[in-house]
């Protein structure tokens, strides 16, 4: 018989929820007897409170004092350094080849280079003074041309024009985009810059206080003068753009000067005044290339070959039987139609004091080849946005001494008739009246102690000579005569120098006429003493009169034409001269 067992889940349902209550209270039972029987039957902890206070301590300094140890493949990496190694340029050198696997045909062109260029070299400098052909000042007056004098100190120089092409030509060859037109030198202005020399700089540093650009001092200049005088340097030495030459001013003779002629327009060349100051001898000489012959000379002809010569052509032209130059005919040639290796630079400064001491350096500047170019193309990019290139500065010039407006000239000394009477001399005074542009000059009776000062003369004093006595002396008096048409001009004779002391003047024996040359001390302004002899004097006189005469022109300025009893008279050189 099969047992059959059902379950009915409302009769297990209604039993569980009668008995619920049994249930859990049976629970508690279990558990609480279980706490009762550890309570009651199980050991007690052994450690005491210290103990486990210095087990807890021990811990705590086990784990301060232990470092973290974290696995390799735990940790992050450093990301810092990972960047940083990533942004190095890599280090071609390991991978370099020099061959090439398939050699180019010609050559690459290059990136375009920032050219050589260089200074002007072996500056001169040469100081001057003289009248010029003017525009009048006067506001409101009709345009009108008068006489003044200029003060001026030419620097010149040698500008390395075939050496600065060629550093061009190399400079330029096979590179990106060459443009003819602009890959040359090309001079564009130059500056020049002065400095002062006195006693305390004369053998330390120089202080550069002025400084001149070419294009602004040539139009201040040329806007006063009526015109300009003519080249005397050769085309072939001056650049093509005429930027590192100053124009020639106006400049008149001291005849002209006297005579007040200012309009007399542009001179000629081959009449200019203008010296060799304003050139560079030997490189850059005055003057025009003269034309020279032909070097080969007429065509020869050779002696035609007989019928027996083993040259003989019977149908020969007549032009084969020119002989041809010979080796040293064409190297002459050549090296006639050679170009100059230099070309001139000239300034003139026209701000010279009367006195001073001055040097000069010069510095020029040139077209950049490389403006506006892409700067991918070029070896420098930051060559694109100049301008100009300069050179450096060239070496200083030596030192030059303008000119003082006046000057002191011994003409003759009058020893003591009696031994308690004192000597006395006649100085002539030559100054230059800048405002005129020209030299004036008078005789003047001194004595010891006087200072060389005499205000309010007129010059030319008087026309013609004049032969007597002075008032306190019986020197005869010479006097500059006046030309015709010659208008006088107000002069102040100011020296500021003091006449110290005379020799010389006693007649010699056996001659009435001859007498020992004398001679005159002075303390100038500058507290120098200087010896004027008057011999000097009279030698200078003579060799100036005669290069007048043979040039046929005026008497120069500051020379009398009137000859004394004892020889000519005027300026000249120092017998002695103890102010440097």
């Amino acid at each position: 018989m099969k047992l059959k067992i059902k379950i009915y889940r409302d009769v297990i349902l209604h039993f569980g929820l009668n008995h619920v209550e049994k249930f859990v209270f049976a629970a508690v039972v279990v558990v609480f007897g279980t706490l009762v029987y550890g309570a009651l039957f199980r050991e007690s902890y052994p450690k005491t409170p210290s103990q486990l206070e210095e087990a807890a301590n021990n811990a705590q300094a086990y784990w301060s004092a232990t470092e973290a140890a974290i696995p390799d493949e735990c940790q992050a990496p450093v990301y810092l350094d990972i960047i940083t190694t990533a942004l190095e340029p890599i280090d071609k050198t390991p991978y370099d080849y020099d061959a090439r696997w398939k050699p180019d045909d010609f050559e690459r062109p290059g990136l375009r280079p920032s050219p050589p260029v260089f200074p002007v070299q072996q500056l001169r400098v040469v100081a001057g003074r003289g009248p010029f052909s003017l525009k009048s000042q006067q506001s409101g007056a009709a345009p009108a041309a008068v006489v003044a004098g200029r003060r001026w100190a030419v620097i010149t120089g040698l500008v390395p024009k075939q050496r600065q092409f060629e550093a061009y030509e190399e400079a330029f060859t096979n590179v990106v985009t060459p443009d003819p037109n602009t890959d040359i030198p090309t001079y564009i202005y130059y500056r020049v810059a002065r400095a002062e020399v006195n006693d305390t700089n004369a053998t330390g540093e120089l202080e550069w206080q002025e400084e001149f650009y070419s294009g602004r001092e040539m139009t201040k200049r040329e806007a006063t003068w009526t015109s300009k005088d003519a080249e005397v340097v050769d085309q072939q030495y001056i650049d093509p753009e005429k930027k590192l030459v100053f124009p020639l001013g106006p400049r008149l003779s001291p005849g002209e000067a006297a005579g007040g002629r200012a309009g007399r327009g542009v001179r000629a060349a081959a009449d200019s005044i203008w010296g060799d100051a304003v050139a560079y001898p030997p490189h850059v000489p005055l003057g025009s290339k003269e034309a020279t012959p032909a070097t080969r000379g007429p065509a020869t002809r050779k002696s035609p070959p007989g019928p027996g010569d083993p040259d003989f052509d019977p149908f020969a032209s007549p032009d084969s039987l020119v002989a041809e130059p010979t080796a040293t005919e064409v190297d002459v040639a050549a090296e006639e139609e050679q170009e100059p290796q230099y070309w001139l630079f000239r300034f003139f400064d026209y701000t010279v004091e009367p006195g001073k001491k001055y040097r000069y350096r010069a510095l020029l500047m040139l077209d950049n080849p490389n403006k506006g170019v892409a700067a991918h193309l070029l070896q420098n990019p930051e060559d694109a946005a100049k301008k100009w290139l300069e050179t450096e500065w060239s070496e200083q010039t030596d030192v030059v001494s303008v000119p003082r407006d006046t000057r002191l000239l011994a003409v003759d000394v009058k020893p003591p008739i009696r031994p308690w009477e004192e000597p006395s001399g006649r100085l002539k005074v030559v100054k230059w009246v800048n405002r005129h542009g020209r030299e004036a000059f008078t005789e003047q009776l001194v004595r010891r102690g006087q200072v060389a000062n005499f205000p309010g003369l007129q010059f030319p004093e008087q026309t013609g000579k004049k032969s007597g006595k002075d008032d306190d002396d019986d020197m005869p008096k010479r006097v500059a005569p006046r030309a015709k048409g010659d208008q006088p001009i107000n002069v102040d004779y100011l020296t500021e120098a003091i006449t110290l002391d005379m020799l010389g003047g006693w007649r010699l024996p056996g001659n009435d006429r001859l007498t020992v040359p004398g001679e005159i001390l002075l303390l100038d302004s500058d507290g120098s003493l200087i010896v004027r002899g008057e011999l000097a004097h009279l030698e200078e006189q003579a060799r100036a009169r005669a290069s007048a005469a043979a040039a046929g022109g005026d008497t120069p300025p500051g020379i009398d034409p009137t000859p004394s009893p004892g020889g000519p008279l005027g300026d000249g050189m120092d017998l002695l001269d103890f102010s440097e």
